[in-house]
């Protein structure tokens, strides 16, 4: 499995922020950078590999560090199985920010990951 690319800091999460489209979800919000906006962004923070990013935004307010932690594996997990399934066929590329409602806590993986597939679906058209 290949490693998985994230944005790291305050500025990159900001930029994304600032300009992506945004796709609400019961139980997560996703911001989706897409087109014209990543050139932008390799050329502003100077990434030469040009690969589907995700950010992370689990507040606080979700759990313990057990919890969030635990909230955040099973997402890159997923995310890891949509590129596998859905953007190895395609040549775009994506930076993607999945933020964390507070549903998300008590919704099986399954159901998850059947919600983050139907989002992440309609954001990548």
């Amino acid at each position: 499995m290949k490693q998985i690319q994230t944005l790291k800091n305050k500025k990159e999460f900001d930029f994304v922020y600032k300009n992506s489209t945004k796709y609400r979800s019961q139980i997560c919000d996703i911001c989706v950078l897409k087109n014209k906006d990543i050139d932008s962004f390799y050329a502003r923070f100077k990434k030469k590999d040009r690969l589907n990013i995700i950010g992370l935004s689990v507040s606080k307010k979700i759990g313990k560090a057990v919890e969030r932690n635990l909230i955040k594996r099973r997402i890159r997990a997923i995310y890891s199985l949509f590129l596998q399934d859905f953007l190895s066929s395609n040549s775009a590329k994506f930076i993607f920010i999945i933020i964390a409602k507070e549903q998300i806590k008590q919704t099986p993986f399954l159901s998850l990951k059947k919600h983050i597939y139907n989002t992440l679906s309609s954001a990548r058209k």
